[in-house]
C-alpha cells in the first residue's frame, strides 16, 4: 500500500527537509510556495522568465504556469514588472520575498506532478451535503496551516484557475466505496471519489496524511513533518474502504474532532454527536445507550434520566425476567418513546443513529423462575431468553422503526450461542470478550498451556465451573459468526482497577483485531482508559489504524508504532520502546490474567519487574533527556509514573528493606520524586478531571486518603491503593 510507503520514509525523514537544487536560485527555507518558480520546476532560471513572458504577452494560458509564484515582487498583479523583478533576481541584484520569513510553515511546497498546489481550487458538487463542505473547509484550513497557501472553494470548473481537487460522489457505485470508502487519483487534478456518507470526511484526512504530511495522533496531538517540497507523481491511485464497518473508541483521548482523525465512525450513547454530525457525515450505533439497557427500560420513561432512582431501585444489579410479558411491553414502549423524542429533536434514523438498544445489564443475575430455566436448558445457554427477547423486540421495531436495528450484548453468562435460535437480520449482536487478555486471540493454545486464570473461574447457569481462557471465547465467537454477520466485538484493553497499573499488553492489538476481523466481526468497540500514566494514547491510536486496514502487514503496524513514540517523545523514543517490550514481557510471565478483574501482580510478574526496575529507570532518564522540548519532556515523565510506581513495589523489600545504604538512598530519592509528582500535579489533576478510576471495588477509603502524608513515609507503593479485601502486593485475594 502506498500509505505504508510514505509513512516509512516520514520515519526516515524526521526533522530533515526534502532539498530542491537549483542552478541559479534555491528558496531560502520553508516558505509556502516557491518564489518565482513559475514552473515549478524546483529550478528558478530563465524557462521562468521565459515562460512568465509567455504569460504576459498572452502566448500562454495562466494554467501553464503557478501564477502565485509568477507575483515575483508580490504587489498582487503579475504583468512586465514581474519579467523585470525576476531578472534582477537571476543577476543577483535581488532576493525573492517569502510568506514564511518568521518560519511559521512546516512545509515549503505541497505539489502534484510538480504544480504548486497554490494553482488549484477545491471542486465540490453545486449539492454537496454538509459533510463535503466541512470537508473542503478542513482541508483549506489544514494546507493553510502547513504550507501557507488559501485554497479557494468553487461549485463550477468553470471558476477555476486551472487545476482542482474534486469531491466528487460514487454515484453509480462503481468502487463500491459504501459509506467511508474513497478513492483517491492525481492526473493533472486530484480528484477524491467518496463513499455516501463520510467518505469525503475520511478522503480528506488521506489528502492530508499522504499528500501533505500530517499525523492525527490524538485530540491534541497534530503533527506536520517538516519537508521543503513534498510532490505526488501523476497516475497515482489509491482506493481504501475500511474493513469494519463500525469503529469505536471509547476514551477521553478520542473527543472532539479526533474521532475522524483516526477515521471512527461510531455515534456516542445519547445519539450522534447532535446537531455537529452532519458536518461529519452521521454515525454507526446506538440511541441513548451502548449497553445495559434494560435498567433504564424497566425505569420507565418517566425515570428514563434519573440514576439515582434507578440505582437506589438496584436496576443495574440484575436482570429482568426476559420471559415476562411485561418485560417486552416495557422495553418497546420505552425505545419507541425515545424514538420519537430524538425524531422531534431532528435526529435522522440511519444518519444520525443506526441501532436502538435492548441488552443485559452489568451482572450475572439472571432470572431463575421456571419459565427462564427452562429456555436455559433448552438453548443450553441464558443466551436463549437473550435472544429471544431481541428477535421479539426487533420484530416489532422493524415495523415502528423502519431502518433501525436492535442493538444487544453477548455478555458474561450469555456469551455462549443458543442452540436453536438465530438472531434476526436486524439484531445486532456485540460479543464482549471475557477470556484471557494476556494471549492473543489468534494463539489459544497458551491459554490451555497456561491453565486458564484460576482466580476468575466461571460459573454457568447450570452450576459448571471453567476458568477464563479464549480457548471458549474463540469457540463462542465463531459460532456467533455462523449465525449472523451482524456482529461486533467489545474489546477491552486497559486496567478497570486501577490506571496507574495499565495493562502490558499493548502489542496484542495486531494479532487480536487481525484475528476478529477473519473470523468475521463487522464491528468493533475498544474501551480503552483515561489517564497519561501509560499508553492509552498509543493503544487508542493503533487500534484505530487496525480497525481501518486489520489486514495490514506487521511492518506497517510497526511502522505507525514508531511513528507515533516518535512524535509523542520526540529523540529518545527508543528507550520508550525499550520499556513498552520489557513490560510486555512482564505481563507474558504470569500466564492468563483478566484486565478487568485483576490486579497489577497479577498481571505481571513481580520479580521480574524488580529485576529489571534498574534498567527502566536508565531508560527513561534516557528518554528525559534526549527530549527536546517541554512537552516532550512532560510526556516521558507522565509515562515514567506507572513504572515507578510498579518498580518501587517491586524492589521495596530488596532495596529498602533489606538493601546497603546506597540502595536505601537511591530508593528514597525516587520513592520522594514519584511522592511528590503525584501529590502535587499530574495525580491529583487526573483525579479532578475524572481520568483516574477510583472504583468501589477498589476499596480505597476518602479517594487520596491512602497516599502517605510526606515522601519520609516510606513503604511500598502499592499499599497507597490496596487494603482491606486485597493482599499486601495488590493481588486478589482468593
Amino acid at each position: 500500500m502506498k500509505r505504508f510507503i510514505a509513512i516509512v520514509l516520514a520515519i526516515m525523514t524526521l526533522s530533515s527537509a526534502l532539498v530542491a537544487q537549483s542552478s541559479a536560485a534555491t528558496s531560502d527555507g520553508v516558505h509556502g510556495y516557491a518564489p518565482c518558480d513559475c514552473n515549478d520546476d524546483g529550478v528558478v532560471n530563465m524557462k521562468d522568465v521565459l515562460l512568465l513572458r509567455r504569460l504576459v504577452g498572452g502566448a500562454v494560458e495562466s494554467k501553464e504556469i503557478d501564477l502565485l509564484a509568477a507575483d515575483c515582487n508580490g504587489d498582487g498583479a503579475v504583468n512586465m514588472k514581474d519579467v523585470l523583478y525576476l531578472r534582477r533576481v537571476l543577476a543577483g541584484d535581488e532576493e525573492p520575498e517569502t510568506n514564511n520569513a518568521d518560519g511559521k510553515y512546516r512545509v515549503g511546497v505541497v505539489s502534484f506532478g510538480g504544480r504548486n498546489i497554490s494553482r488549484y481550487d477545491i471542486l465540490i458538487p453545486e449539492d454537496a451535503d454538509r459533510c463535503v463542505k466541512n470537508s473542503a473547509s478542513i482541508l483549506s484550513d489544514r494546507v493553510r496551516r502547513a504550507c501557507g497557501i488559501k485554497l479557494n472553494t468553487i461549485t463550477d470548473r468553470s471558476a477555476s484557475q486551472g487545476y482542482v481537487i474534486e469531491y466528487r460522489y460514487d454515484a453509480e457505485g462503481a468502487y463500491d466505496l459504501g459509506t467511508d470508502g474513497y478513492r483517491v487519483t492525481v492526473d493533472g487534478d486530484v480528484t477524491l471519489l467518496c463513499g455516501g456518507m463520510r467518505g469525503a470526511l475520511y478522503a480528506t484526512y488521506y489528502f492530508l496524511e499522504q499528500f501533505v504530511g500530517y499525523r492525527f495522533l490524538d485530540e491534541d496531538v497534530v503533527y506536520v513533518y517538516e519537508a521543503e517540497r513534498v510532490d505526488t507523481p501523476d497516475g497515482f491511485e489509491d482506493v481504501e474502504i475500511p474493513q469494519i464497518v463500525y469503529r469505536a473508541v471509547s476514551d477521553d483521548t478520542t473527543n472532539g474532532d479526533n474521532f475522524s482523525y483516526l477515521r471512527l465512525n461510531a455515534v456516542d450513547g445519547s445519539g450522534s454527536r447532535g446537531a455537529s454530525s452532519r458536518d461529519y457525515g452521521g454515525g454507526v450505533g446506538t440511541l441513548y445507550i451502548h449497553a445495559h439497557s434494560y435498567a433504564y427500560q424497566m425505569a420507565g420513561w418517566e425515570n428514563a434520566y434519573n440514576h439515582k432512582w434507578i440505582d437506589e431501585q438496584g436496576l443495574h444489579n440484575k436482570q429482568p425476567c426476559l420471559t415476562d410479558e411485561s418485560t417486552y411491553e416495557k422495553i418497546v414502549d420505552f425505545n419507541y418513546n425515545l424514538y420519537l423524542e430524538r425524531l422531534g429533536y431532528g435526529y435522522v434514523p440511519g444518519f444520525d443513529f443506526t441501532q436502538i438498544s435492548c441488552s443485559p445489564n452489568d451482572n450475572t443475575n439472571f432470572c431463575t423462575c421456571e419459565r427462564c430455566k427452562a429456555v436455559y436448558a433448552e438453548e443450553g445457554s441464558i443466551s436463549g431468553t437473550v435472544f429471544r427477547l431481541a428477535n421479539r423486540v426487533a420484530e416489532t421495531q422493524r415495523e415502528t422503526m423502519p431502518g433501525v436495528d436492535t442493538y444487544t450484548i453477548a455478555y458474561w453468562d450469555a456469551r455462549k450461542p443458543p442452540k436453536y435460535t438465530r438472531p434476526v437480520d436486524t439484531v445486532c449482536v456485540c460479543y464482549c470478550f471475557g477470556g484471557c487478555n494476556n494471549h492473543t486471540y489468534d494463539h489459544t493454545e497458551q491459554c490451555e498451556e497456561a491453565g486458564g486464570n484460576p482466580r476468575l473461574p466461571s460459573v454457568a447457569w447450570d452450576g459448571s465451573k471453567t476458568n477464563n481462557t479464549n480457548v471458549d471465547d474463540m469457540k463462542y465467537f465463531r459460532q456467533w459468526c455462523e449465525l449472523t454477520n451482524n456482529i461486533y466485538t467489545w474489546y477491552y484493553s486497559c486496567s478497570y482497577g486501577y490506571y496507574i497499573s495499565p495493562s502490558p499488553n499493548v502489542l496484542n492489538i495486531y494479532n487480536d483485531m487481525k484475528t476478529l476481523a477473519a473470523v468475521g466481526a463487522a464491528g468493533c468497540y475498544y474501551e480503552g482508559g483515561g489517564g497519561r500514566f501509560s499508553f492509552e494514547p498509543l493503544r487508542n491510536y493503533l487500534a484505530s489504524r487496525m480497525m481501518w486496514d486489520p489486514y495490514m502487514p506487521e511492518e506497517e503496524f510497526e511502522s505507525y508504532l514508531d511513528e507515533f513514540l516518535i512524535i509523542w517523545y520526540g529523540a529518545g523514543w527508543r528507550y520508550i520502546k525499550e520499556y513498552l517490550y520489557i513490560q510486555n514481557r512482564a505481563g507474558d510471565l504470569k500466564g492468563c490474567w483478566t484486565n478487568n478483574f485483576d490486579w497489577p501482580w497479577d498481571m505481571y510478574d513481580k520479580e521480574y519487574f524488580g529485576s529489571e526496575y534498574g534498567r527502566i529507570c536508565a531508560l527513561f532518564d534516557a528518554a528525559y533527556a534526549a527530549a527536546e522540548t517541554e512537552v516532550e519532556r512532560a510526556r516521558v515523565r507522565n509515562t515514567s509514573v506507572h513504572a515507578h510506581f510498579l518498580g518501587l513495589s517491586a524492589s521495596y523489600e530488596r532495596d529498602f528493606v533489606n538493601g546497603d545504604d546506597a540502595a536505601r538512598e537511591e530508593y528514597s530519592r525516587r520513592y520522594a520524586d514519584l511522592w511528590n509528582y503525584m501529590k502535587n500535579e499530574a495525580y491529583l489533576k487526573d483525579v479532578r478531571e475524572g481520568a483516574f478510576r477510583a472504583l468501589s471495588f477498589c476499596e480505597m477509603p476518602g479517594g487520596l486518603e491512602n497516599l502517605p502524608k510526606t515522601p519520609s513515609d516510606v513503604r511500598d507503593t502499592m499499599t497507597w491503593l490496596f487494603e482491606n479485601d486485597y493482599s499486601y502486593t495488590g493481588s486478589r485475594v482468593n
